[in-house]
Order: C-alpha cells, then sequence, then structure tokens
C-alpha cells in the first residue's frame, strides 16, 4: 500500500493497457514488460497527482518515448523530470556510523517504448458492413478483441468502491469520468444472459475480484463506455547519451463522443490514427473474451497496486481522471 494518496489513475489505465498489448505482441514470452507510470508523473506526461488525462500520456509516448519499471519505480509522488526522473541507477549509502549518502546517476542507454498509433475507440464506422448501426460497446469489442485492452474512464462511486464480487451495476443521470481503468474483455451470464464488461483497476489484488471486475455492458454501468482510448505500442531503441524528456504540459484528448468535454490543446495532436480502427462484425466476435485466458494464454501482465481512491465527500468528480 503506498504511503500517500496520488491521483494518477489516468497513468495506470493507460499504461496498463499499453503493457498488456506488448505482452500480447510477444507471445505473453520472456518477463512482463510493465511500463513506468512514475515517469509521466514525473514529466507532466499527461498529467500529476492531482489529476490527469489518458490523452495526454498517449501525445507524450509518441513524442518522447517511456521506460519500462525497472527504469523508474511508482514513488506517488509528483516528482522531477530532471535529471534523474525518467531512468536512473542509485546505489545506497555504506556503513560504518555515519553512513554516507546514497547517489543517483541518471541512466542515457535504455529501451523506450512508443505508440504508433492512439486515438479515441469510438470514431471510424458507425455501421457494421451489413448496414447495422454500432453501438459504443460494439466498437469497444472490435478494438478489444483485435488489439487488447483499452483504457476507459469511469464515473465512481461509493457503491463501485465497496465492489466485491458478481456483475456491477449502477446507474447515473449524468456520468462524468473521475477515474481512469482498463477494460480487457467481456462475457455473458450463462443463467441470464446479461453481457458484461471484464476490467482491470489499480486499486490493488485485494479490491474487487483479485483486482478485477465484472460491469454491465450498455447502460447502468457508470459511463464506462463512453470514454474509451487506445494506443499501438511500438519498441524505440534510445541511443546512449540522448537527454532525458522535458517536461511536458497537459495536452487535451479531443473526444469525438464528448467534444465539448476534451478540447484538444493548441498545437497538439488531437486523434492520432494511421490505420483504420478495427471495424466490428458480429459474425467472427465470439460472446466471451478474457485476455486472462486466450486460447489457454494469459496476456495480462502483472498487476500493480496505485491506490485506493481519496474520499471527497459532497464534492463533485472532476473531468480530470484523479484516481
Amino acid at each position: 500500500m503506498q504511503p500517500q494518496y496520488c491521483g494518477s489513475c489516468w497513468a495506470f489505465g493507460t499504461t496498463s493497457s499499453l503493457s498488456d498489448r506488448l505482452k500480447i505482441r510477444n507471445g505473453a514470452k520472456g518477463p512482463d514488460t510493465i511500463l513506468s507510470p512514475q515517469v509521466l508523473v514525473n514529466c507532466g506526461g499527461g498529467g500529476s497527482c492531482e489529476g490527469g488525462d489518458p490523452g495526454g500520456v498517449y501525445y507524450y509516448v509518441e513524442k518522447h518515448g517511456l521506460p519500462d519499471e525497472t527504469c523508474q519505480n511508482y514513488e506517488a509522488v509528483d516528482g522531477k523530470c530532471k535529471p534523474f526522473g525518467v531512468c536512473e541507477n542509485c546505489a545506497p549509502g555504506t556503513p560504518p556510523e555515519p553512513f554516507l549518502p546514497g547517489t543517483c546517476t541518471a541512466v542515457a542507454d535504455y529501451t523506450k517504448y512508443s505508440v504508433s498509433e492512439y486515438g479515441h475507440v469510438h470514431g471510424g464506422a458507425d455501421r457494421d458492413a451489413a448496414g447495422n448501426f454500432l453501438h459504443n460497446a460494439d466498437k469497444i469489442k472490435a478494438h478489444l478483441y483485435k488489439d487488447g485492452p483499452l483504457s476507459c474512464g469511469i464515473h465512481v462511486t461509493d457503491k463501485f468502491e465497496k465492489y466485491t464480487g458478481g456483475i456491477f451495476s449502477q446507474s447515473w443521470v449524468v456520468p462524468i469520468p473521475n477515474h481512469e481503468l482498463a477494460l480487457v474483455g467481456w462475457g455473458k451470464d450463462a443463467d441470464s444472459g446479461e453481457e458484461y464488461w471484464i476490467g482491470r483497476n489499480s486499486w490493488g489484488t485485494y479490491w474487487g475480484i483479485q483486482g478485477f471486475f465484472k460491469i454491465k455492458m450498455h447502460h447502468s454501468n457508470l459511463g464506462i463506455e463512453d470514454d474509451c482510448s487506445f494506443g499501438i505500442p511500438a519498441v524505440v531503441p534510445t541511443p546512449a547519451g540522448a537527454p532525458a524528456p522535458a517536461p511536458e504540459g497537459r495536452p487535451r484528448f479531443h473526444d469525438r463522443a464528448n467534444p465539448g468535454l476534451r478540447r484538444a490543446a493548441a498545437g497538439a495532436v488531437s486523434t492520432h490514427v494511421v490505420s483504420p480502427v478495427p471495424r466490428y462484425d458480429p459474425a467472427t466476435t465470439p460472446d466471451a473474451w478474457d485476455i486472462r485466458d486466450v486460447n489457454g494464454t494469459s496476456y495480462a501482465s502483472i498487476n500493480r497496486n496505485q491506490h485506493i481512491r481519496e474520499s471527497r465527500p459532497g464534492r463533485p468528480p472532476r473531468a480530470e481522471r484523479g484516481g
């Protein structure tokens, strides 16, 4: 459990999804690559401990690249980007008493992970090949099935915080995302036939179902289908002596579904999509798909504990994800 609160869910939902997609790309071979959310916090790569936005993460990762956690562990603080806030090696002090202070040195030669594509899930065609109208859920399924987990906003409530199992369901008149998490699959209840999403939260394995949850599909789900984004990871080797990324502002991610909620910053890339978005095909899309068991193989990277969301009694949720 982290020693203090840090509203960095925007960094965890995005890096979790990208780490899972890297594992899919690698065929689940070798150790998991866990991208570093702390670098995003240190360098303003989409936000800070006071909240942030997933679009800013993808913009930062495309522009600067991001190392894995072996370069920078999560500390739950607004750290400094330079000179040690991206990739560093530290050595402890030495005895005898009094201990000499530890020393840290910046690492210049490390592997960066970037994104070749990123954007909002709800773009693209509004009808399938047969001319049928596509719902948000259809587009989410298409992205999940083709490329893997997505980062999605949700309007967290006290009821959701207390979730311990089953298919979660709760209506909210105007859901405003105040938390970011990942959708990793979907399923259908054998008895009721009710469809649901499978998600991964960043509140530790003691929350929900070992850190995962099920939530109703189509409606009564706190807006989880309204604001999902994706990134296609890519590896970029960093030459020795390359400078650390400079601190960034918070460029907004343009949300086609809610243009008034997500405005692109001047000069920022709003929706960067190189290839066509996945197209939903009901004939080839299964009734259930779970990253933890794809034909007997788990492509889920290991869980990371961000925090339990800070209680804000009497305060409205923020449009920026504060965790």
